[in-house]
């Protein structure tokens, strides 16, 4: 997370994390603690406006595939690693250990090597995800519990709920969830973002998420942060929409359904319908009570 005097910023992997990092860093300073990880409850006084970032969930599995591809990122090298018969945590928790293992023996690396070819086949990134979204990731990527949340929600969903709405100091609570009620429920509860920042207009949207969180912005910065260049991008060429049949479209609207409902994301093979304007720049993650210091009001 990235931590200023009036903002706290939380990483969720694959929207657009390592840009705005940078663009808030050269541009207003602060201190990055961890990545990825969840808020700690000492940020949580009111001081400070929560920020956070979201995508598309059909762009960002594209994204994290052709990442892969790239061979970079932690799915794939734990993915795609020889499977290890060691180190799973035995002396600390047997029953852990043992379903640690199992799922080591489920994972088949040389099926996933497969996938991870090249960043432009569509069968290749469909046959990818068919594998994330069946209850076949790697271990390290879901905690596996009884029962296990990677059953309830799709991977991005698990990210979402883990990185915004978990606290640091409670790792079990998104392993207690027994249904999607229980958490849908939880995200509403939970979920520290007061402000969001939508990777699709990212720039526009980070600019007002700053406005509205108290942060006195220049002219020159507002232009830095429009023109600065994006890192951390694939080599894929092709269009999200030609990655995806209607098969593998409604596996991810099925398994990502708590995003794709709260932020009025739609299919890339939906037609796009007229008249709509393009989605608003901050979505408010509180639906009732005050707005944190120093945010306004959507």
């Amino acid at each position: 997370m990235f931590v200023s005097s009036r903002f706290v910023y939380l990483e969720l992997q694959k929207t657009g994390t390592t840009h705005i990092r940078r663009l808030l860093r050269e541009n207003l300073g602060g201190t990055t603690i961890g990545k990825h990880n969840p808020i700690t409850p000492d940020l949580l006084d009111g001081s400070r406006v929560v920020l956070g970032s979201i995508r598309d969930p059909w762009e960002w599995y594209v994204s994290l595939w052709a990442f892969g591809c790239d061979h970079r990122g932690d799915l794939y090298r734990a993915a795609t690693h020889d499977r290890r018969m060691r180190g799973h945590g035995w002396r600390s928790d047997a029953r852990r250990a043992a379903a640690r293992l199992a799922a080591e023996f489920r994972r088949r690396p040389e099926e996933w090597r497969r996938t991870y070819t090249d960043a432009d086949d569509a069968d290749a990134f469909r046959r990818w995800l068919t594998l994330v979204l069946g209850d076949r990731l790697p271990y390290q990527m879901y905690e596996y519990g009884a029962p296990s949340l990677g059953r309830l929600v799709g991977f991005m969903s698990y990210r979402y709920l883990n990185v915004y709405c978990g606290r640091a100091g409670d790792p079990g609570a998104l392993t207690r969830l027994d249904s999607y009620e229980a958490v849908r429920a939880f995200e509403r509860e939970h979920n520290a973002v007061d402000l969001f920042i939508r990777k699709e207009s990212l720039e526009e949207t980070l600019i007002d998420a700053l406005h509205r969180s108290g942060a006195a912005l220049t002219e020159a910065q507002v232009e830095a942060i429009r023109s600065h260049r994006r890192l951390n991008t694939s080599s894929r060429r092709r269009e999200t929409r030609d990655f995806y049949d209607a098969g593998s479209a409604a596996l991810v609207g099925e398994a990502d359904r708590i995003i794709v409902d709260r932020f009025g994301y739609t299919s890339p093979l939906a037609p796009a319908p007229a008249g709509v304007p393009a989605p608003g720049f901050v979505e408010l993650a509180r639906t009732q009570g005050e707005s944190p210091a120093g945010a306004q009001p959507a």
